[in-house]
């Protein structure tokens, strides 16, 4: 492909051939024919007749012709030679208009249609030697210095004028460019070429990404807060934007999160302190925005203070999962610090009749933990818990456990198996035990009592009590083993257990033991009941 000087020169080449050949023996034969028309139209043309071919004057005009003719070649072809010897074009000389005027090399930068993902140059007016391949263009970002330095080829159109795209993704910063236009010969190093002046040079910028972080709708109770981006923005759009997140006591703890970009210039993600060991206190977030050209912006760090307020969860806390502790953190009542933590919980297996109340207690400052244990439960399984904040429900635990039966228990199990597995068949078995003395010493230690009586099929109102408990238990009813005391046949109060059983709302009272003594009926009576003993100074053991 010819350069536009290489043209020029031709082009002035052909203009003087054909000049020179109007000086050559035909051409001056045209000219010479032209006086001998008018010659004829002229009156006097006769009187001066036509030359002799022979004559001497006219040989001696044809050779001074000819001799002039061949003068006006050899000059022609001087010039042409001397055309042709002029020199190729070398780094740093200018290209001339029309006029001869030297044009100044330009190069100009513009963002192409993909929204500053790329960006075009254009270098025009460059003298560029035969042979040479053209340009090269060095780009880099203010930012990132000649670290960030790379080098584009370039290719010229039918007008000469030489282009590159220039890969933002490349450089990734925003801001001020660098562009500078250079011949550079084959082998030549990166020092070299830009050591010398370039042919010519321009700048440019990339727009930068915009947008803000912030941490909002913090939600004590269940442990959340939202990191919120907004005013995101850039013309080479969005690629991805991420947030990290960590409690600022504990920055080794930071996570990523990915978030999804909304054409509204917003994105943003729900945050569970779980995620970070149930950890409140102040966190911090930064967020991360990637542009469609790989320009990367980090508006800052947010933070903000995530306090706990009345929020619950459940840990297993040994090996066979037969126990459980909940925690209360933050506990409080319409705004007040709270006083006392009562956990009910219960099997879904059993529902409300395997419910019980547990006690928390406070281990810190307004934290609060209570241990649900599967053996004051008939089943294991899922369990529900709802937790109250001096009387005022706060919230509910949901977990499952093991349950493990005891020998008691597995004891009650094989009797139910044996008497047939209803409440009053359970009731009769443990009425007709043959009556024994045993340690009143052991009449609260339920499990105790109950295993002598299964194992021995005799016992005490202890025993009888405490074996039909647990088979009362087994077959689900929400049973309770009672201690208390009753009169005595020779005066006094003695001790004595019994059991109630809460159904619909009320609380029923069995008494084996008070059947197996007067004969009178101790199925589901209640407290106060003509006919039957005077309870009083009487708990619930389990």
């Amino acid at each position: 492909m010819l350069n536009r000087n290489v043209k020029t020169k031709l082009t002035a080449l052909l203009a003087l051939l054909m000049a020179v050949s109007m000086t050559l023996p035909g051409g001056a034969a045209v000219l010479a024919a032209e006086p001998a028309v008018q010659t004829a139209a002229d009156p006097s043309a006769e009187d001066i007749g036509t030359a002799d071919d022979s004559s001497p004057v006219s040989a001696a005009q044809d050779a001074d012709a000819a001799e002039e003719a061949s003068g006006a070649e050899d000059a022609g072809e001087e010039q042409a030679v001397e055309l042709m010897d002029v020199q190729e074009p070398q780094e740093g000389d200018k290209l001339a208009d029309q006029t001869g005027e030297p044009l100044e090399p330009e190069v100009t930068v513009e963002p192409s249609e993909d929204g500053e993902k790329t960006f075009v140059v254009k270098a025009r007016d460059i003298a560029v030697p035969a042979g040479h391949s053209g340009p090269v263009f060095a780009v880099w970002s203010d930012k990132g210095g000649t670290d960030d330095l790379v080098w584009y080829e370039t290719q010229a159109d039918e007008n000469y004028i030489y282009c590159a795209a220039v890969d933002i993704a490349q450089h990734k910063t925003a801001g001020l460019y660098h562009v500078r236009v250079y011949l550079r010969d084959e082998g030549e190093s990166d020092e070299d070429v830009l050591a010398r002046s370039p042919q010519a040079e321009t700048t440019f910028n990339v727009s930068p990404v915009k947008g803000k972080v912030s941490i909002v709708s913090v939600n004590g109770n269940k442990g959340t807060f939202v990191v919120s981006g907004r005013g995101i923005s850039a013309p080479a759009g969005i690629r991805s934007v991420k947030f990290k997140v960590w409690p600022a006591a504990k920055s080794s703890a930071a996570k990523t999160f990915t978030g999804t970009y909304k054409s509204d210039g917003t994105c943003k993600i729900t945050v569970n302190v779980r995620k970070f060991g149930r950890r409140f206190g102040t966190y911090k977030a930064k967020m991360t925005v990637t542009a469609g050209n790989g320009i990367t912006f980090a508006p800052g760090t947010a933070k903000k203070a995530v306090k706990a307020s009345n929020y619950i969860y459940s840990v297993k806390t040994n090996d066979e999962g037969t126990r459980c502790k909940i925690k209360i953190l933050g506990a409080n009542s319409s705004g007040k610090w709270a006083k006392s933590v009562k956990v009910e919980a219960w099997s879904k297996e059993n529902g409300k009749n395997d419910a019980r109340i547990y006690r928390a207690k406070q281990y810190k400052k307004h934290c609060w933990r209570a241990f649900i244990d599967t053996r004051r439960h008939v089943y294991g399984g899922a369990y529900k818990a709802i937790i109250r904040v001096d009387g005022n429900k706060a919230g509910t635990a949901s977990f499952s456990l093991n349950k493990i039966l005891s020998k008691a228990e597995k004891q009650a199990e094989a009797r139910l198996d044996k008497t047939g597995r209803t409440l009053a068949k359970a009731f009769s078995w443990s009425v007709h035990m043959p009556y024994r003395s045993v340690n009143t010493g052991l009449i609260r230690n339920c499990d105790a009592m109950a295993s002598y009586g299964f194992t021995n099929h005799c016992g005490n109102c202890g025993v009888m009590a405490a074996t039909f408990y647990h088979m009362a238990r087994r077959l689900g009813y929400k049973a309770h083993y009672v201690t208390g005391y009753v009169p005595l046949a020779g005066g006094g109060m003695g001790p004595h257990a019994w059991v109630e059983i809460v159904q619909d709302g009320r609380t029923w009272v069995y008494d084996p033991d008070f059947q197996h003594e007067t004969g009178r009926n101790g199925f589901r009576i209640y407290y106060g009941c003509g006919g039957t003993w005077r309870y009083s100074a009487y708990s619930r053991v389990n």
